[in-house]
Parts: C-alpha cells; sequence; structure tokens
C-alpha cells in the first residue's frame, strides 16, 4: 500500500508530527479548560490581588 505524497516518509518527520500533533492537542484542551472554569479563575486571582493589596496596606506605616 502506498502512503500519501501528504505524508511524511521519514521517522523523524513522523515522529515531528506526532509530538506537534500532542501539543497542539494538549493546548486545545487548556484552552477549553480555562473557557469552562473561567469565573473560578477569575475570582481566585482577585482574592490573590485584594491579599495581596491588604497586607501592603497593614504593612505600611501611618
Amino acid at each position: 500500500m502506498k502512503t500519501p505524497l501528504w505524508f511524511p516518509q521519514s521517522f523523524f518527520a513522523r515522529t515531528l508530527w506526532l509530538v506537534l500533533i500532542v501539543v497542539l492537542f494538549s493546548k486545545a484542551l487548556t484552552l477549553v479548560y480555562l473557557l469552562m472554569n473561567e469565573d473560578v479563575l477569575v475570582d481566585r486571582q482577585y482574592s490573590h490581588g485584594v491579599a495581596l493589596t491588604l497586607r501592603a496596606y497593614w504593612a505600611a506605616d501611618e
């Protein structure tokens, strides 16, 4: 069976394509996760910012 012309012929090229596909799949899953949990992540970041602001306020001289 002949492989299509667009399919890489060398082992290195096939491995490179496999790594590229896995990385892009991982990025897509990360994007979906971030979009589904955006409200939780924003709340956590906001709470962290408020905590840092309060700590700086308490540490400052009057």
